[in-house]
């Protein structure tokens, strides 16, 4: 794609298995190991850095057109979320199983967050996971409302935008809404939040200590299940959030 671009200046990752024929699309490589600890977006800037191309800011920002952001608001009429509400998302899914918290806990989360901050909750995902949404919002009633596959990516950030807060595994939705400026708080499994968090005192990362955390894996022994994520209560994410949201005023959810 970069040889296709035609761009006069293609730089990249040295790869060792690139020397037939991927390292020579290049006009410039950089031969660097990625260091276990290191934020990626720091190991990813270090490219440019490289070849004399830097800038001031270090966390990812993303701008949401109006059109889009009044497309949401319809939206939310649309599905009768309560506009006198404070909106939280929650996106309970993800690509990968060993990411996941489980559904019976986001259930009591999200009950949780009903009860305690009087929000309305839109639990986010994609199409291929409506279904296992609506079961979730289900056991939850009125006040929370299911999202997932309603939106385009692009559309997902604008509803994002809309938020107070952002709850959710280590995934795209994480990322997404720390981008549009939205408060987070990341269930961290065996993944490490020092390389993939977002930066930033409105963001809080909850992830289960454990010696062996984080191991990196796909799992326990790449099983796909992750007992740090199995192991967290939810007593324990509730206690976190609790203190986060009480001392930061950033994030304007307590009553």
């Amino acid at each position: 794609m970069a040889f296709l671009s035609g761009a006069s200046q293609r730089v990249g990752f040295y790869a060792e298995d690139g020397k037939l024929w991927r390292n020579r699309l290049f006009t410039g490589l950089l031969k660097r190991e990625y260091i276990p600890g290191m934020h990626v977006a720091d190991y990813l800037l270090g490219l440019l850095e490289s070849f004399g191309i830097t800038g001031e800011h270090r966390i990812p920002e993303l701008a949401v057109a109006e059109d889009k952001l009044e497309k949401i608001r319809i939206l939310f009429e649309q599905e009768s979320v309560s506009c006198d509400k404070k909106i939280v998302a929650v996106q309970p899914f993800s690509l990968w199983q060993y990411k996941e918290w489980g559904r019976d806990k986001y259930i009591a989360l999200i009950q949780w967050l009903e009860e305690e901050y009087g929000v309305a909750v839109l639990v986010t995902g994609s199409a291929a996971e409506k279904e296992r949404a609506e079961e979730i919002v289900r056991c939850c009633g009125a006040g929370c409302y299911n999202f997932a596959g309603k939106t385009s990516i692009a559309m997902y950030a604008a509803l994002l935008k809309q938020c107070q807060l952002f709850i959710g595994v280590d995934s795209a939705g994480l990322h997404i809404a720390a981008a549009v400026g939205t408060p987070t708080i990341a269930i961290f499994g065996p993944s490490s939040p020092e390389s993939w968090a977002p930066r930033g005192g409105q963001h809080l990362i909850v992830q289960k200590k454990m010696p062996c955390v984080p191991c990196r894996q796909k799992g326990c022994n790449n099983s796909e299940k992750s007992r740090c994520l199995d192991e967290l209560t939810l007593e324990e994410l509730r206690a976190q959030i609790d203190s986060h949201l009480r001392n930061n005023s950033a994030i304007q959810l307590v009553p």
